[in-house]
């Protein structure tokens, strides 16, 4: 955590944050419970804590203002109510998941504020909150919108809020935490399945990329999880409890997931994007939710062991432009959007998200047209100017575009 620019460092035991105010650990549990005394708890239920040494210098500050109120006429008789109701105010702003609100509340909406994940019903009064760390405001714009959702998902009369996050102190991969209508946590989904390919073992950790609720019932998700720092990739079938209904590993990272009925009969497909490693593009995988299993089938060293052959409906590859392979390895399928009768998947060819082609498919999955966006045309321009590509963005390149890969399973 940074503090003024400098980097503080945490208190993680209750024994560092007792020995940090000088007094006993039963006395800052007190203080804890009664005073409001700002330490934050590890989702999870392990009994984990940390508290920030700023955050306990404010409190400490606003307590001794309140107390300085003592022996002041009437104010005197209520001090303790002034500390008490001062520090409280205190811990509603800085709590991990700490509930503020009011009788008959329902989350509604959630918004980002000052490093906060706000949770606030139809009125708008806030409902709780929650600290975001670093990791969460650097990664939610890069990798889209499904970090947060509100909605029903174990199928009870109050609604659940899901939460990609990470612990307060960043050790831990991102999980997917699902949160009651009051804050408290209902479970966490992380996966820790070891997998390998002919050569190489790869081992947990695998960090949440993004999640979508099934829009119809039972209530489902669809997870996507990816190795901490190679390229497996398994995306879940989650059930409302955030138990594992079926699982499929793909050989490259996955960035989007959304399910759309995009065919109109009624049955919602889902639809995965991201990077294929063995091929080194980027890619479109769709599936019948209700067969999401196996492995992708790829050439030695990509192919995972011990798996099935895919179910997957199609796989769809997208070419490298000349600017991707001017500056990045391979390109991404890094977002991906449903109007009917279309969709449009969204592959970044440059070093920014803007840089990029958008490639629109109609409710066959036929490829309709691919539109480069002004800033992957200005990039085009200046690897141009500066000699790292030999040529000017003609009409034949961008008919180029439309040359993507087709595969389903059996030809994989």
């Amino acid at each position: 955590m940074e503090r003024d620019g400098r980097r503080e460092t945490l208190l993680t035991t209750w024994k560092q944050i007792a020995a940090y105010l000088g007094v006993t650990e039963r006395t800052a549990q007190k203080w804890e419970r009664e005073r409001g005394l700002p330490v934050h708890r590890v989702p999870g239920g392990r009994g984990r804590v940390w508290a920030s040494p700023s955050e306990l210098d404010s409190w400490g500050e606003v307590a001794s203002a309140a107390k300085a109120q003592v022996g002041k006429g009437s104010r005197a008789r209520r001090t303790g109510v002034v500390l008490v109701g001062v520090a409280a105010l205190l811990a509603g702003v800085v709590a991990v998941v700490r509930l503020s609100r009011s009788d008959g509340g329902e989350p509604a909406s959630f918004q980002v504020q000052g490093g906060m994940f706000l949770v606030r019903d139809a009125e708008g009064r806030e409902l709780w909150r929650r600290p975001l760390t670093r990791w969460w405001l650097q990664h939610s714009p890069e990798w889209g919108r499904e970090m947060a959702w509100i909605g029903d998902v174990c199928a009870g009369p109050e609604k659940e809020i899901l939460l990609v996050a990470v612990d307060s102190t960043e050790r831990e991969p991102a999980r997917l935490y699902c949160f009651d209508s009051s804050g408290a946590e209902l479970w966490g989904f992380e996966t820790r399945r070891e997998v390998r390919t002919r050569d190489e073992v790869f081992r947990p950790p695998y960090m949440v990329r993004a999640f979508a609720v099934y829009p119809g019932t039972p209530r489902r998700l669809a997870v996507v999880s990816s190795h901490d720092s190679y390229f497996p990739t398994q995306a879940a079938i989650l059930n409302g409890e955030g138990k594992v209904l079926s699982e499929y590993w793909h050989s490259g990272y996955l960035y989007a997931v959304s399910f759309a009925d995009l065919d109109e009969d009624g049955r919602p497909e889902l639809y995965l994007g991201g990077t294929s490693n063995a091929r080194e593009m980027a890619t479109l995988v769709v599936f019948d939710p209700e067969r999401v299993a196996g492995a992708s089938a790829e050439p030695a060293p990509y192919q995972l062991l011990g798996f099935e052959p895919g179910t997957e409906i199609v796989r769809i590859f997208f070419p490298r432009t000349c600017v991707n392979r001017a500056v990045r390895p391979r390109n991404d399928v890094m977002g991906l959007r449903w109007s009917p009768p279309s969709l449009f998947v969204e592959v970044c060819e440059g070093e920014s998200p803007e840089e990029a082609i958008t490639y629109r498919f109609n409710s066959r999955l036929e490829l309709e047209d691919a539109t480069p966006s002004d800033a992957f045309l200005r990039l085009h321009g200046r690897l141009w100017q500066s000699g790292r590509i030999d040529h000017p963005w003609s009409r034949e390149e961008e008919e180029s575009l439309r040359r993507v890969i087709r595969l389903a399973p059996r030809n994989s």
